[in-house]
């Protein structure tokens, strides 16, 4: 106590102090460099020869501890383990009788210490162009974690190409990953998408066409109406000269060019197998004016006489 008052409040040197203790725990990938207080010069490391550093333990986020692979680097000690890929924590000589091999210059031991390790960070830099969005956490994220991005296109458009420094990355679905190794700049282009005119006519007979929309987007749908008028039916239908199945209604994807629909109808015959109202009004007044006159043209047959 009388060396810890002596280094401490009247500075003198020469004294024992404090045992050394964890002033920075940083993880660059998934390596963790522990620097200390309290400790003048290198570590000195009282490990037997031939034997490894041991006491050091390594953690997650989950807080479950492995042995880790420890090693004295000048006044840190770096230390990691295979089955901590992201540490998060570090302790060292945790147990209730623990072996100390790590002294400082002043011949300090080391004391039992847990540690919470500060993850190095690098800062995503996201540029994106009009016509779209993206979602996403940018800013500093956890050096070589992954993020995952995903891209919102708004309607009209069409994303481009997605860069990072420069050189294009696989985008699949509008979604892409980045390994955070360094500091990143991504740049998100979006291109407006072209519009296509469509219009309809009728070049013969009585009915009419409609359309969902007069302009459609690239690769764009639109559905075509298309109704006869009362005594007529459906001869052709072109869509950009071409002959179509002429049904009423006739849908068309993938656009990618003007849209130019005609449509002809014919005038249902008599013989077609479905008769007008007039046609039936004719047949029926045609069999009651038959029946009628074979009613007052029937002859009486005579009794036969015995």
């Amino acid at each position: 106590a009388a060396e810890l008052a002596l280094t401490k409040v009247y500075g003198l040197s020469g004294y024992k102090g404090l045992s050394p203790y964890p002033k920075r725990a940083t993880s660059v990938d998934g390596q963790v460099t522990v620097a200390f207080n309290d400790i003048v010069g290198e570590i000195d490391n009282r490990t037997p020869e031939g034997e490894d550093l041991v006491g050091f333990e390594v953690a997650g986020s989950d807080g479950k501890y492995y042995p880790a692979k420890a090693s004295v680097v000048g006044e840190t000690v770096v230390l990691s383990s295979d089955k901590v890929p992201q540490p998060a924590s570090v302790r060292y000589a945790w147990e209730a009788f623990p072996t100390i091999y790590l002294y400082s210059s002043d011949d300090n031991p080391f004391a039992p210490f847990e540690f919470n390790v500060v993850n190095e960070h690098v800062k995503f830099i996201v540029n994106c162009g009009k016509g779209g969005s993206i979602n996403a956490k940018t800013g500093w994220v956890v050096k070589n974690s992954i993020k995952d991005f995903e891209v919102s296109v708004e309607n009209g458009y069409n994303l481009k190409f997605v860069t990072i420094h420069g050189d294009e990355v696989t985008v699949n679905g509008n979604k892409f990953s980045v390994l955070a190794k360094e500091n990143t700049t991504i740049d998100i282009v979006f291109e407006k998408l072209p519009v296509y005119n469509v219009t309809s006519s009728v070049t013969g007979g009585e009915g009419y066409v409609t359309v969902s929309a007069k302009n459609v987007y690239e690769n764009g749908q639109v559905k075509v109406y298309v109704v006869p008028e009362k005594g007529y039916s459906i001869k052709e239908v072109t869509v950009n000269g071409k002959t179509v199945s002429a049904e009423n209604v006739i849908v068309i994807d993938n656009i990618e060019e003007d849209i130019i629909i005609n449509a002809k109808f014919k005038k249902d015959s008599g013989c077609s197998g479905v008769l007008s109202q007039n046609t039936v009004a004719a047949i029926l007044f045609g069999m009651i004016a038959l029946i009628l006159y074979k009613k007052l043209n029937r002859e009486e047959i005579p009794n036969e006489k015995m």
